[in-house]
């Protein structure tokens, strides 16, 4: 994964402060999110949920790796779990924001892979595109912004708004929390329109093989993500998840693992760092970065590529 300085137009999408200089700058408003932070091996992966979900819904990845010492983040997204609502009226730049302090409050300031599901897409990407060190990302069944075309806007509203008073009479904390980030999708695929993912970041794009979208919704979303994936096939893989539905956190636990295990190998390859791999019991190589890249030459990957089964140069089905 070969490291790029971003250019200015990446800085001026959103950091903490407004970059001087950008066409209608933002002042985003960070708030406090809940987290749970463990282990301390680069790189950090940092979990992004999707709406409603609070941070367990890694709870079948995350002890993988925290297990073996790689660092770990988690967070309750605005409204959801430990963490209270975020200023409101609702703004996608606020949650990146606040997903940006809690990275700087806990010392994250190094290598990242991103693991995002669902809405946690569109969180991943604008983080992507403003954070260097972001290496390497993971969607899962995710949102992306360039997907987030007028007709994908109406769908989702148009599916939604009918369900808001059963959810406000059953759940009204997460009717509270989700409506005011489902009525703000067209404002959100517009603030994000010129968000775009940077070539040098490793990705592994997983999609979900059922859905409860409309089958045109679904066809169009999946045309989406394998334009993006062929954009750069060199740098990434479009994955089907076989007998899964949106959940694949929970249907298909082994490709969100074996995917996030492969941009760890490739990281271990780059010789960037030490990081605890699975053929050591967690425990780092004594010789360092120089004996990872010759290991990860000669050894057996941790994840072979058969568990990505050729289908085309950009797709795989497992």
């Amino acid at each position: 994964m070969p490291r790029l300085r971003p250019s200015r137009v990446f800085s001026c999408f959103v950091f903490a402060l407004v970059v001087s200089g950008c066409a209608g700058a933002y002042t985003p408003k960070p708030y406090e999110l809940h987290r749970v932070v463990r282990g301390d091996r680069a790189p950090a992966l940092v979990f992004i949920n999707g709406n409603a979900a609070t941070l367990a819904a890694w709870d079948p990845i995350e002890p993988t790796f925290s297990a073996r010492g790689v660092r770990t983040v988690r967070t309750d997204r605005d409204g959801f779990g430990e963490t209270p609502l975020g200023p409101r009226p609702y703004d996608v730049r606020d949650e990146v924001a606040a997903l940006q302090k809690a990275l700087r409050d806990e010392g994250v300031d190094g290598d990242k892979i991103l693991v995002a599901h669902s809405y946690g897409g569109v969180i991943a990407a604008a983080l992507a595109q403003a954070d260097p060190d972001v290496l390497g990302v993971v969607l899962v069944d995710a949102v992306v912004p360039g997907e987030m075309t007028k007709a994908y806007t109406d769908e989702i509203l148009a599916t939604y708004r009918p369900q808001y008073d059963a959810v406000r009479a059953q759940a009204p904390a997460i009717a509270e929390a989700i409506i005011p980030v489902v009525e703000a999708f067209p404002e959100t695929a517009e603030k994000l329109r010129d968000v775009t993912w940077r070539e040098d970041v490793r990705l592994i794009d997983i999609r979900a093989e059922r859905t409860t979208d409309s089958a045109a919704m679904y066809d169009a979303s999946l045309a989406y993500h394998r334009r993006l994936v062929a954009a750069a096939p060199d740098e990434r893989t479009l994955v089907i998840a076989t007998d899964s539905g949106h959940q694949v956190m929970k249907d298909r636990p082994d490709v969100v693992i074996a995917a996030v295990e492969t941009l760890l190998e490739d990281y271990g390859r780059s010789g960037r760092g030490r990081v605890a791999d699975c053929r050591t019991g967690g425990r780092p190589p004594l010789e360092g970065p120089t004996l990872i890249d010759r290991r990860y030459k000669k050894a057996p990957r941790c994840v072979p590529r058969e568990a990505f089964k050729a289908y085309g140069s950009t797709q795989s089905d497992v």
